[in-house]
């Protein structure tokens, strides 16, 4: 299937070597992390299950693929839903919405199936995720775990711990609606930063790197505005 402006092609996933393709492309999104890897038996798995392989070819004829999203079969208080465990793009193919074709195909492959929830965990300090998962999905956070451990990894002592935002996209509500059918920006980028209520104070420590000074507790305004690293990964 091809959509968008930049007819991205993104296809459900099947065969074993597809899968080894969807292996291959997070051992290169996660070389520093391997436990986070979900192996060739997961996706076997999870396809058997009735859960959801996506993936966007290379344009070339070696079978590798530039982006891929898998999906596990899930449920929140009952209600049926989708929980995203992997989510990535090659290097070499970020910024060109490669991610955003990937939900965007998701999105209407649950329409059919009658599933209107998706959810995934996601850094808190990774403003190019965030940015696509609430500015331009339509996505909410509905939750902060602070130190949870590698699901994936088999030592608990070895496991690397990381805060992490809960997301919920809500596929068919007003907000998504907005967003993605509409076109429309969310409010917040169309009104000035002195209408915000900053909640971090940040400056440039001594080693170089940006650190937090102060942090203003909650506030009943309606915008508040958190400083996050532009690029966690350089």
């Amino acid at each position: 299937m091809k959509i968008g402006p930049m007819s991205i092609a993104v296809e459900t996933l099947h065969s074993v070597q597809q899968l080894r393709g969807v292996v291959a492309l997070q051992q290169q999104s996660n070389h520093e992390h391997p436990s986070e890897v979900w192996r060739l038996s997961h996706l076997l798995d999870i396809h058997q299950s009735g859960g959801l392989i996506l993936g966007t070819p290379c344009s070339s004829m070696n079978q590798q693929l530039q982006g891929t999203l898998v999906d596990l079969v899930a449920e929140v208080d009952g209600y049926p839903a989708r929980r995203t465990v992997v989510w990535a793009v090659d290097l070499a193919g970020r910024n060109r919405g490669i991610g955003s074709m990937l939900r965007m195909y998701e999105r209407i492959h649950l329409q059919r199936e009658g599933v209107d929830l998706v959810y995934w965990d996601i850094d808190p300090l990774s403003s190019v995720d965030l940015h696509l998962a609430l500015n331009k999905l339509g996505g909410i956070a509905t939750a902060y775990s602070c130190e949870a451990p590698d699901e994936l990894d088999s030592s608990l002592a070895m496991s690397i711990p990381a805060d992490r935002f809960r997301i919920e996209w809500w596929i068919d509500s007003p907000r998504v609606i907005d967003r993605i059918d509409h076109g429309h920006a969310p409010p917040h980028q169309s009104i000035g930063l002195h209408e915000m209520v900053v909640l971090t104070k940040t400056a440039t420590l001594s080693s170089g790197v940006r650190g937090l000074l102060a942090c203003t507790p909650g506030d009943s305004s309606e915008y508040l505005l958190i400083e996050v690293p532009e690029d966690l990964d350089v």
